[in-house]
């Protein structure tokens, strides 16, 4: 395992990328701390100098007394080209402060989605789930409850959306799976919405440009040029892309989901110490208790969006047929006119003939008289 972590921070050392941002910069941050009187849920803008003393900093209620258990978690953005947008010192300190396993450190050089933990005897559970808008990463020690985390933005919209379930689920700090379950929530949330306004609209778009689609109640559809058809083309072949993307992010889901149910099944809460058991076990059992719900809305959408892909398929089909069409009145005009030319030719050639021989026959007449 040792050969794996010094390679993984290797592979980092040569290839992550990144970018300061200017010191005015604030960084979204969450914090969540466990009180006697319920989870205080917090989220501020901190400057990069500021993140690692926030993130090792235990927090306090009004009476000043520490949080039972809590959670820190900081907003990286990244790059297209998976660059960190923070200075390379800070983020090794913001590493090191969660005690982050170093096979970690690959998953986020080399852009990996999916889900991947580290379970260390003596250290805490390392996770990372890369999902189509973020990837996440964080530790959670048993001993202590603390879950200290790194959201890398991958798109400019995920953060809002995920910390908004992550604040309803707040009330399950004393596991290390709370994160895992936002996780899966909130990539179906994002890809029923994703289906619905972008694949499914597209769909029902060109079927009403082309005519083959089920609703009637359009008017014929107009003549279309191949530029435009090519234009449909390359979006169904998108939508259906797209859709195969969205089953498989949630595989990734499902192995989260999988994960968390298998820790409540067989006891994991054991390894928990005795001052926390309980609450452990009552965390872990609330979000066990809903996976259930969440599997049967991925099935439904796994069959729409599986049909949907046919859907899209079929309809490129047709599209691709159009375009065949085209094409072939296109070479029939070209031939057509080509044909005319060749053909003009040959009588242009006659005509030339005929009339020289009317100026011999004429000359040979006139030679004649003589």
């Amino acid at each position: 395992m040792d050969g794996i972590k010094s390679l993984a921070e290797l592979t980092f050392e040569r290839s992550q990328k990144f970018r300061p941002l200017p010191a005015d910069y604030r960084y979204n941050v969450i914090e969540i701390g466990a009180f006697d009187d319920g989870p205080a849920f917090n989220e501020w803008l901190v400057q990069e100098d500021d993140l690692p003393a926030f993130v090792t900093k235990e927090p306090v209620d009004s009476d000043n007394k520490t949080a039972e258990a809590s959670l820190k978690l900081i907003c990286i953005p990244r790059d297209v080209d998976v660059t960190l947008a923070i200075s390379k010192g800070t983020f090794k300190a913001l590493f090191e402060a969660m005690d982050a396993d170093p096979c970690a450190l690959y998953m986020i050089a080399r852009d990996y989605d999916g889900f991947h933990e580290y379970n260390g005897s003596e250290s805490p559970v390392t996770t990372f789930v890369g999902t189509p808008t973020y990837a996440i990463v964080w530790t959670f020690n048993r001993k202590t409850m603390v879950t200290r985390g790194l959201f890398l933005r991958r798109r400019p919209d995920p953060w809002a959306p995920f910390r908004d379930v992550l604040d309803t689920y707040r009330f399950y700090l004393f596991t290390p799976h709370l994160l895992s379950f936002v996780s899966s929530f909130y990539m179906l949330r994002f890809f029923d919405e994703q289906t619905n306004e972008l694949e499914l609209q597209t769909i029902r778009m060109i079927e009403t440009a082309t005519g083959f689609g089920s609703d009637e109640s359009h008017p014929p559809p107009e003549p279309v040029d191949t530029k435009r058809l090519t234009s449909w083309a390359q979006a169904t072949a998108e939508v259906q892309t797209d859709l195969s993307n969205a089953l498989r992010h949630q595989k990734t889901s499902r192995a989260l989901l999988a994960h968390l149910t298998l820790s409540f099944d067989t006891h994991e809460a054991d390894v928990v110490p005795d001052a926390f058991l309980d609450r452990y076990h009552r965390s872990l059992q609330a979000l066990a208790d809903a996976v259930p719900t969440l599997e049967r809305h991925m099935d439904v959408f796994e069959d729409y969006a599986a049909y949907l892909k046919d859907r899209a398929g079929r309809l490129g089909a047709v599209v691709g047929h159009l375009i065949a069409s085209h094409l072939d009145i296109s070479l029939e005009f070209d031939l057509t006119d080509a044909q005319a030319i060749c053909t003009s030719r040959p009588r242009g050639i006659s005509r030339r003939k005929s009339s020289q021989q009317q100026q011999q026959q004429q000359l040979g007449r006139e030679r004649k008289a003589i």
